[in-house]
């Protein structure tokens, strides 16, 4: 699966595999198969996260903006996603997605 593949992925860096796993949780747990338009991205290790379809990175490299906004995600929203520290904007709108955001 994506997230294992992410996790035990050595090439990058430690905080990048984070992020790569955290990200990769999310698409697997949002994704309808064949239906998630534009990211086919998400699914290269050979494309930089902070270059998919819908990411914003600050100048360290860690996301700090997810725009998924009308991509035909269905589901739970991942607790995983808000381990991404710096994390400002997240934009889920005209999706099927559920779950609570953390109060802070």
């Amino acid at each position: 699966n994506l997230a294992a593949y992410y996790a035990a992925d050595t090439s990058s860096q430690d905080g990048s595999r984070s992020q790569r796993y955290i990200l990769a949780v999310l698409y697997m747990s949002l994704i309808q198969k064949d239906k998630w338009k534009l990211f086919d991205d998400w699914a290269s290790t050979a494309v930089d996260e902070c270059h998919w379809e819908g990411i914003r990175c600050n100048s360290e490299g860690d996301v700090n903006e997810l725009n998924l906004s009308d991509s035909i995600l269905v589901g739970h929203l991942p607790d995983e996603v808000f381990l991404l520290t710096s994390l400002q904007r997240l934009n889920l709108t005209m999706n099927s997605i559920t779950g609570a955001l953390p109060s802070k």
